[in-house]
């Protein structure tokens, strides 16, 4: 259940899923500088995510829920990046993520 846009198994470095039971989200992370947020369960090929979300110039080591699972914090490898991204939730949807900070 990866998006068809290139990401597959064998390329997520970091899995997450939300605090909250009711937002029923996951994260991911993977090795083409790559963050996608997923409705979960995710139980279908190809299922939508809100993404994918650029901004690390490396892989992502790794993906957490913060904030009151309003936000998803994103470490990058080789970039020494931590970005922070806010998770807006979408009309009728499940979420999307929009903005994000980064700092070395």
């Amino acid at each position: 259940p990866w998006a068809s846009d290139g990401a597959n198994a064998s390329s997520v470095k970091a899995v997450a899923s939300s605090n909250d039971p009711a937002r029923s989200l996951l994260v991911t992370a993977d090795t083409s500088s790559r963050v996608r947020l997923y409705n979960s369960p995710c139980v279908v090929e190809d299922a939508p995510c809100a993404g994918p979300y650029m901004g690390h110039a490396s892989h992502v080591e790794d993906v957490v829920f913060a904030a009151g699972d309003t936000r998803v914090v994103s470490a990058g490898g080789a970039d020494r990046t931590v970005m922070v991204w806010k998770v807006v939730p979408a009309p009728g949807a499940g979420a999307v993520t929009t903005g994000s900070s980064a700092a070395p």
